[in-house]
């Protein structure tokens, strides 16, 4: 029996809602010689017969049930089992271009690359409204070799925008770290510095829903796992000596910082206290050195910081600085508008 050429990787926990429209659009793949593992991650709604029934019509369709243990869990058990000499993950509210295995299938053979991006929009479910789409126009369509290159495509860290060659994950071990939310977060940077070339498909072929209630959007006590996934990505870094090569260094330092601040500022403000504390207890020296350089990172991050590292309350006075600030801003601008008209 030909393997497949593909392995499209769908974990699914509660999403029997999306399934179908997930799964049609799987199904539909311009290039057929593929396959579909999808990984029931323990669901509790009927996600499973909806598994069952598109097994039944289409035999490219392979169910693996295994208990609850999370996005990072359902992938890492597709590893024993994939056949495809490529591989894909789809998240199983999500759809795809009909063209998109056939796309980039050609561009990883034609370029020898180890991965292949492709553009993305995202949407709403309530009503199937855009909501955006990155601007992908600053990408050079050009094949990605040397580090600063490829680093280039660091800002996008999602798992599903991208085809791997299959041999590649499994050579350098790349996994998605479980038990922690951002999984995806190392194993991007992984295949950012591990590979020898990266390609991309300059087309939209991935189309992402945001769900209010999403596990990504929910759970905020959760949002403090960017600190030990980022921490995963500093020890990785430091191993393999990417650390010492000062732009990357800068790259991961700033963007770590940034992310960081970011999710903070999502969480529930009786859980930041405790989040304050892990933050300046995850800092070392680099970090420091570039909080104090200021530079790479926004004016709110920088306030952030500042108030961590001034401790004693700071981050709720600088906060409170930074309201009165930007109140009175919008005061200025309002009163040069009133007296305009």
């Amino acid at each position: 029996m030909t393997p497949p050429l593909v392995s499209i990787v769908v974990p699914v926990y509660n999403t029997a809602e999306f399934l179908p429209e997930c799964l049609d659009s799987l199904c539909r793949q311009t290039l057929q010689n593929i396959e579909i593992i999808c990984i029931d991650d323990g669901s509790t709604d009927y996600s499973p017969e909806v598994l069952q029934k598109y097994a039944e019509k289409d035999s490219r369709i392979r169910i693996i049930s295994k208990k609850n243990g999370g996005l990072a869990s359902a992938r890492n058990a597709a590893f024993s089992c994939v056949r495809g000499e490529f591989i894909l993950f789809v998240d199983s509210d999500d759809s795809i271009a009909a063209t998109l295995c056939e796309k980039t299938v050609e561009k990883i053979q034609a370029s020898n690359a180890e991965a292949v991006f492709f553009y993305f929009d995202g949407y709403t479910d309530e009503n199937g409204k855009l909501l955006w789409t990155l601007p992908f126009a600053s990408w050079s369509p050009n094949d990605r070799e040397k580090l600063r290159s490829k680093l280039e495509l660091q800002r996008y860290s999602s798992a599903w925008n991208r085809l791997y060659r299959t041999r590649f994950l499994l050579d350098n071990n790349i996994r998605f770290p479980e038990g922690l939310l951002f999984e995806d977060y190392p194993f991007h940077w992984k295949v950012l510095l591990l590979s020898n070339r990266l390609s991309i498909v300059a087309e939209k072929l991935y189309h992402y829903r945001y769900r209010p209630g999403s596990l990504s959007l929910q759970r905020s006590e959760k949002l403090g796992d960017i600190i030990p996934i980022t921490e995963i990505v500093r020890t990785f870094l430091k191993e393999h000596g990417y650390y010492e090569e000062n732009f990357v260094r800068l790259t991961f330092i700033r963007e770590r910082l940034n992310i960081i601040w970011q999710r903070y500022a999502q969480m529930e403000e009786s859980l930041q206290p405790a989040m304050q504390t892990a933050i300046m207890n995850s800092l070392d020296e680099d970090d420091i050195r570039i909080i104090n350089d200021g530079g790479g990172l926004s004016v709110r991050a920088r306030l952030f910081y500042d108030g961590i590292l001034a401790g004693n309350g700071g981050v709720s006075k600088l906060r409170q600085i930074y309201r009165f600030i930007c109140g009175a801003v919008r005061g200025c601008i309002y009163r040069v508008l009133f007296f305009q008209k």
